[in-house]
């Protein structure tokens, strides 16, 4: 499992989002995933550079790319956008993820 989806199926998990998709416990990524991940790689697309890597995505980039794509968020998917940024800037600085 990459690190990345571990952070995710974390917050995903912490929001009661999270199901199993059979009974071998293959994960099923909720619908509201796949949008969570679209508004993660526009925010992405769009950070900041700073003197150590990229900026961190603030809760004011978040509220501004609601309101200008009229598209609200709940509090869980704020959380979990900031738990996927928070992972790839950690990613960036050790030089790429792993499968595990």
């Amino acid at each position: 499992m990459s690190d990345h989806w571990a952070v995710a199926k974390k917050a995903l998990i912490a929001a009661g989002k999270y199901k199993a998709a059979s009974p071998e416990g293959e994960a099923a990524l909720p619908v509201e995933a796949f949008h969570l991940w679209a508004v993660f790689v526009d925010l992405d697309q769009g950070r900041e550079a700073g003197f150590s890597g990229g900026q961190p995505i603030s809760h004011m980039e978040i509220a501004a790319r609601c309101q200008n794509m009229d598209d609200p968020l709940a509090p869980w998917e704020i959380r979990t956008i900031r738990a996927l940024d928070s992972l790839r800037r950690s990613d960036d600085k050790d030089g790429g993820a792993t499968d595990g």
